[in-house]
């Protein structure tokens, strides 16, 4: 988490050349949200070209979850989770928690 904390780069996991997962962070002042819709949409590509018919992305109140609706991802599960960024969310103790899918 540290290295994608620094980074704010994607990271992406293949396992015999198919697309497994992928992870990314984005510093909660960081501008680099501009680039997230493309990278999203080129992790949207190599999944579908790995023959995946769904991708599922798990996020928080924390971050700006709006971006995966607008890229056709629908939220299909949501919970209570302890917030560990307090200072992000007005010193809440708890968020949600949400988990998006995109059927490919």
């Amino acid at each position: 988490m540290e290295i994608l904390e620094e980074t704010e780069q994607f990271v992406y996991y293949r396992e015999n050349g198919k697309l497994l997962g992928f992870s990314n962070y984005s510093k909660y002042s960081s501008k680099k949200h501009l680039l997230r819709k493309k990278l999203l949409k080129e992790v949207f590509e190599l999944a579908k070209k790995d023959n995946m018919e769904n991708l599922q992305i798990l996020t928080d109140e924390s971050c700006n979850w709006q971006i995966y609706e607008k890229l056709g991802c629908k939220r299909i599960y949501e919970t209570i989770v302890e917030n560990k960024e307090y200072d992000k969310l007005g010193n809440v103790l708890i968020e949600k928690a949400f988990i998006y899918e995109k059927k490919l």
